[in-house]
């Protein structure tokens, strides 16, 4: 069903000197992007920009209102898996409990389909469905990592236990490899005396995403 990491999405105060920072920091390239309407994933509208570097694609958002935003920091705000077809994979999730941000995809700067999660369906977490274009891109580092290339993607969890626990696409519980993309789980907890975590104190951590 997901094929695909296709990029980690991050919140920055600043989209021009955060493309600067990527290109000369990883000799990335700015493959497009631009404005953006009031979104779900961006509330207030903004802007953003592709940036690709090796075999790798983030996605960095400017969002209009940036209240909250650190203004020397990138803050995590989302993963892209891509899906061969994106309206096949919706209706399969959709029966599986699954709800969407959306009643259909749609197409963004790139000519790619996209799709969000309702947050309140994946524990809180920022998710998107892509489908790539039929015509390849062929500047796009390989369309989007295998996702047996990737080490994991981190995230910041409240309650371990029922992070742990959450229900994957496939209908199976799983250990630190959520919706099968071997996603680390940290968490936030004053009483950890029962737990064992990979790090116990997540506060200088700042490439993080949030579930609830």
């Amino acid at each position: 069903m997901f094929e695909k990491i296709q990029h980690i999405g991050y919140l920055t105060s600043d989209l021009d000197a955060a493309i600067a920072w990527f290109e000369k920091s990883f000799g990335a390239t700015h493959a497009g992007g631009g404005p953006l309407g009031k979104i779900y994933a961006l509330p207030s509208g903004g802007r953003n920009a592709y940036v690709r570097f090796g075999n790798a694609e983030a996605e960095l958002l400017e969002p209009e209102d940036k209240s909250g935003l650190a203004s020397n920091a990138l803050t995590m705000h989302h993963v892209g898996y891509v899906v061969a077809d994106i309206d096949k994979t919706v209706d399969k999730l959709t029966s599986r409990g699954f709800k969407f941000a959306g009643d259909k995809p749609f197409t963004n700067v790139m000519g790619q389909q996209v799709l969000y999660f309702d947050a309140s369906t994946t524990n809180g977490a920022m998710v998107h469905l892509t489908q790539l274009p039929g015509e390849a891109d062929s500047n796009a580092p390989r369309q989007g990592l295998e996702i047996e290339g990737i080490v994991h993607a981190g995230y910041r969890v409240k309650n371990l236990d029922k992070a742990i626990a959450i229900e994957t696409a496939e209908g199976k519980k799983v250990k630190e490899n959520w919706l099968r993309m071997k996603a680390a789980i940290y968490f936030e907890k004053k009483d950890t005396k029962n737990y064992k975590p990979h790090f116990s104190k997540m506060s200088k951590y700042r490439f993080s995403g949030f579930l609830g």
